[in-house]
């Protein structure tokens, strides 16, 4: 069972969104931004996890907090002029 997870963070809370395999969004809900919380919330999903979230200036801080919980990272760099995306796959 694959779960891809996309985290769009800020400094209060982050949005996190579920979508299986097949694309179907399972749920999506706001979690405070500390560690502790990101990764509970993480843990509670079940199956391969797969992570994506934007380049920025929580990204360091997000890799280090939650690749020990997740099967795989994307960081996605945007261009400013955000047509393009670069993607890392760590």
């Amino acid at each position: 069972m694959e779960r891809y997870i996309g985290l769009d963070a800020h400094a209060p809370s982050c949005t996190i969104a579920v979508v299986s395999q097949p694309g179907k969004r399972l749920k999506d809900f706001p979690v405070e931004t500390n560690g502790q919380a990101l990764v509970e919330a993480i843990r509670m999903i079940p199956g391969h996890k797969h992570l994506v979230f934007e380049e920025g200036l929580q990204s360091a801080w997000l890799y280090e907090t939650l690749r020990p919980h997740v099967d795989e990272v994307v960081v996605a760099g945007v261009t400013k002029s955000r047509e393009t995306a670069l993607v890392f796959v760590l």
